[in-house]
Parts: C-alpha cells; structure tokens; sequence
C-alpha cells in the first residue's frame, strides 16, 4: 500500500506539502496541488481516515497546529515529525488559525502537538480531559495528567553568540526581535541582555521584526533611514530577518561585514548561500520534532504509562560565516 512518502518522492516535493494539499491549504500554488494530485492517482494513495475512526468516534489522526504556513523552519519540523507519525500508522494534519481549533474542539482526533504560541493553554487541557493527547512545546496534557518535556534552549546560545562578539572587541551590538510574546524570542533576547550584562554593557539599540525576512528588511530600513548611527554587530532574533537585513544594508552600500557584521538564528539551508554567508546558531531543532511526536505516540498508545519513553537534550553550535 503506498504511503504519503511514496506520494512525496513521486510528485518531488516535502512529506509536509502533500499534508498540505490533502487539507486543501489554499497557500499551495495549484501547479504543486497538480503535481500531488496526479502522484496520488498514480500511486492509488487513499487516505481512508474516516474508516480508521469508526470504531473510536476519533481519527487516527495526529493534528499540527501552527501560525504560519511561511517559513524553512516549520518546513523542518514538520518533516521530521510527520515521518515518525507515518512510521507509526498515524497520519497527520496540518492546520492553523480558527479551523484548527475548531478541529481540535470536535474532539475527533488522537492527538495534536500546538506550534502556534497564541493557543491559550485552558484550550489545551480542555481537549486533553475529552481524551485526545495534546503537546505543546513544553508540556504533554492527557485525560489524567501535565508531563513537562523539554525544548529547544535559546538562552544559552544566544547569550553564548553575544558573549563572542563582546571578546571580540565589539561593543555595540543590537537586538532584533521577531514576536516578543513568543518564548523562542523571549530566551533569545534575555541571553543577549545578561551576556551584555555580565560584560558591563547595556543595548545598543534594541528593534522589532516579525521573524520574516521582509520583517527584518523594514525593521533596519526604518532604523536607518532615521539617521541613527549603525551598531557594530546585529543579532537577528532568526536567520529570516538576518537575511533582510543584509539584504536592505548591501542596497544601501552599507556593506556586510565591512561596515557592520550581522548574526542569526537557526541555521536555515539558504544561510549558507547568501552573500556573504550568514553566521548562524544551528539547534538539534531536527531531534527536538522526533522526540515529541514518538512522546505523543507513547502517551496515546500506552495512557497508563507514568514515565516519558524518550529522553531530550537541547544542544547547539554556533556557525561561522563570512557575516560576522
């Protein structure tokens, strides 16, 4: 029986896209829906989700709520957790926004692990106590009990790369945010405040993104086009609005790293071919969406079960590059 990898090597796209086209995003340009649509005909692929729910009134299904469909981060994790999911005979859906949550209200799905930090977390529990597994990025809600899991550390790295850049003779550094309210961008920026801290510094200038790399390109536009004087090094909150940023500085001939060095976060696949190449922070993010989806599969498999199965540990590296 073919399965949605076969149906992704096929139409020569992600395991995420044809999740993608199977719940009928309309973000998915209608050449790529073609190309799924006819490897799914080739192939006879048929999902068959309502048949696998019959006897539970519930889909064997896992559902991935997320804010956004942009971005190569997401793209990463997805992939990764859908393969887990796949491996398990679990097939997965990919929603956002009010219809995913009236999906996971319908209390018709096995499980769902939230990537998009604007779900309330009493949302959560109450769809937890109905049955259904819910994980976000730092707990797994079941019927009976809240597990603590562990993610991805942003403080450290970034109070690492801050750290570097102050030994290096640098002192005047900015901070560039995505979203303030979201905890990725909150440990970023409190890693970057106490490095400065602990080196008897304070913020250069401190401006707001939204972790895009159009975000990035208007942010620092806006700065400089107010005539403030540009800091030595900037700390991108993420590899997409680093990129902005070169972009807009190198247009302007204000030339990267000549005149000013610029770091990121995450270590995107494009950071490695913009010019000049970005200098990065790369997160075992890939390890972190494997973890979670094989832990959501254990508590809806084995619900009696008190321990987690699978251990995590965040781990990082910092990226040198021609941007810094």
């Amino acid at each position: 029986m073919p399965t949605i990898k076969d149906v992704a090597r096929e139409a020569g796209v992600s395991i995420a896209t044809v999740s993608y086209v199977l719940s009928n995003d309309q973000r998915i340009t209608d050449k790529t829906k073609e190309k799924v649509n006819e490897a799914i005909k080739k192939l006879h692929y048929l999902p068959n989700l309502a048949a696998q729910g019959l006897k539970s009134n519930r889909l064997h299904i896992i559902v991935v709520v997320i804010s956004s469909f942009s971005g190569p981060v997401y793209q990463r994790i997805l992939d990764d957790m859908v393969k887990v999911f796949q491996d398990h005979s679990y097939n997965i859906l990919i929603s956002k926004g009010k219809n995913a949550l009236n999906f996971l209200e319908s209390n018709q799905v096995m499980g769902a692990i939230i990537l998009d930090p604007t779900v309330k977390e009493e949302l959560m529990i109450k769809v937890a106590k109905s049955g259904s597994v819910i994980a976000d990025r730092r707990h797994i809600y079941t019927k009976n009990a809240i597990y603590g899991i562990n993610y991805i550390d942003g403080y450290e790295p970034s109070k690492e790369v801050t750290s570097l850049a102050v030994n290096e003779g640098f002192k005047k550094i900015m901070f560039v945010h995505g979203d303030k309210d979201t905890i990725d961008d909150t440990e970023r920026f409190n890693g970057y405040l106490d490095s400065l801290e602990e080196k008897g510094l304070k913020p250069f200038a401190v401006i707001e993104g939204d972790f895009t790399e159009e975000g990035g390109y208007d942010a620092i536009k806006k700065y400089t086009e107010e005539n403030k004087e540009l800091p030595e090094v900037i700390y991108a909150s993420n590899d997409e609005m680093a990129i902005g940023i070169i972009k807009y500085l190198n247009k302007t001939e204000k030339i990267v790293p000549d005149r000013v060095k610029i770091i990121g976060y995450d270590d995107i696949e494009i950071s490695s071919y913009i010019y000049p190449s970005l200098t990065t922070i790369h997160v075992n993010r890939d390890s972190w969406a494997t973890y979670i989806a094989k832990e959501v599969i254990e508590r809806i498999e084995n619900p009696l079960s008190e321990n987690l199965k699978e251990e995590f540990k965040s781990s990082y590296e910092i990226v040198r590059r021609k941007s810094f």
